[in-house]
């Protein structure tokens, strides 16, 4: 997990968390067409493709989308190129006019992009296409109005795109438990990574859960059953870290909003004391309210118990 412990804050807050992304940082990763991410993603966009594709139909998204390949380009230029206005995804033989919104086939190949991205209704060709082709979830936003103008969000963290698209981050933010700090920000934020492409932004979010399950839709997601005992833990409880970044498009005043979700287990990221320590510490200043929200009133005990045991290693 590309995680730096450091970027846990102690005390929690909820907060906006924004940070430069260091110079030779990329905004996006290649989606493996054999991890579980993919299968996740595949299946998402098989059976529930209206559930994770959306966007409002007065929407014109081809400036962003444009600014996204020319990023993919740069980071990616051995998978994918960029000649006018198509990007050309080399790795799944897809061709992506980013004028017309067209997606067509450039080589056939046994490809389940291919073949997936192929079989949807044409206005969702193009959103399927980037989501396998990243490992990122995306959304564009306007700095005007702060609204989510599309979404391509096939694992979301236990929330629902299809009640997001539309909304301005204040009204995304309102069911967040204490929502104060994000909701003073909104506008300032949505200003701040929609105007320039010199800086570069980025946060993380994270919490836990007890699977190692992509998907968080609260319709498609199994109910909670965290771990019952402390010695088993640190197998059974995952970390859940979004890393979040946006890709500026000034001149209309937007940003393609990137989220990549990483996993990993209690056992396998807290190596050493510091670590174990401060999500200790974070994880005790949790407000009740915190707590509540992000489901994690049965199982705080367990892992603050469990982290401590690792403070003294």
């Amino acid at each position: 997990m590309e995680f730096d412990f450091s970027e846990i804050t102690v005390p929690f807050r909820m907060q906006p968390g924004l940070s430069r992304m260091p110079e030779n940082a990329r905004h996006t990763r290649l989606l493996d067409p054999h991890s579980p991410l993919f299968r996740e993603k595949l299946q998402v966009l098989s059976l529930h493709v209206e559930q994770a594709l959306l966007q409002l139909e007065d929407f014109d998204p081809r400036s962003a989308l444009l600014a996204l390949a020319q990023c993919l380009a740069f980071e990616w230029p051995e998978s994918c190129s960029l000649s006018e206005s198509i990007l050309h995804l080399h790795s799944c033989g897809l061709r992506l006019d980013l004028q017309t919104l067209e997606v067509s086939i450039k080589e056939t190949q046994d490809s389940p992009v291919q073949a997936c991205v192929m079989q949807l209704p044409p206005h969702y060709r193009i959103w399927a296409a980037f989501s396998l082709f990243l490992q990122e979830d995306l959304a564009i936003l306007d700095g005007h109005s702060t609204q989510l103008k599309s979404l391509a969000v096939c694992i979301p963290s236990h929330w629902a795109p299809q009640e997001k698209i539309g909304l301005a981050l204040a009204a995304v933010h309102a069911p967040v438990a204490d929502n104060t700090l994000l909701l003073k920000a909104s506008e300032s934020l949505s200003r701040l990574v929609t105007s320039s492409q010199k800086t570069r932004w980025q946060r993380f979010v994270w919490t836990l859960q007890p699977s190692c399950q992509y998907d968080g839709h609260p319709k498609r997601s199994p109910p909670r059953n965290w771990p019952k005992q402390v010695k088993m833990l640190g197998e059974q409880l995952w970390m859940r870290v979004e890393h979040q970044s946006f890709i500026a498009v000034p001149l209309v005043q937007q940003a393609v909003f990137t989220i990549r979700v990483m996993l990993g287990s209690l056992e396998s990221l807290i190596t050493d004391e510091a670590k174990a320590a401060r999500l200790h510490a974070a994880i005790s200043s949790m407000s009740d309210a915190v707590i509540a929200y992000r489901g994690l009133g049965l199982i705080r005990p367990l892992v603050l118990e469990w982290l401590k045991e690792r403070m003294s290693f």
